[in-house]
């Protein structure tokens, strides 16, 4: 998957994510939990935009760090509105299933990146 590609794919998510949230039932826990993922799940796709302009490998690893810290936040707070008893549990199945995927793709990305500003032997 190329740059423009995962750009557009971390957009999505994001407001995947939003709609989802905004059709849950409105409480107390409901109205912290949507904020809690809209930040975290706007956050990826902000944060990977920033990595593709990085301006040094280092700086390109730090930003796919904060991905995948994002990434987990989000997954923590779908995984509570799941136990929280949700609308749209296929939805909210889906949308972590997809930040599984884009955990794996980001770490693998962050690994690849790290390995490669290695000298060779």
């Amino acid at each position: 998957m190329n740059p423009r590609e995962l750009k557009n794919r971390t957009r999505r998510f994001a407001m995947d994510v939003t709609r989802c949230v905004e059709s849950q039932q409105v409480t107390p826990f409901t109205m912290n939990v949507r904020h809690q993922l809209i930040r975290s799940s706007s956050s990826v796709g902000a944060n990977y935009h920033e990595a593709c302009r990085a301006r040094s490998r280092k700086e390109f690893i730090s930003k796919l760090e904060i991905v995948i810290q994002e990434l987990d936040e989000t997954d923590y707070w779908l995984r509570m509105m799941m136990d929280y008893g949700g609308k749209n549990r296929d939805v909210l199945q889906d949308l972590l299933k997809e930040t599984d995927e884009l955990t794996a793709i980001m770490t693998a990305s962050s690994r690849t990146a790290k390995l490669s500003r290695k000298p060779h032997r």
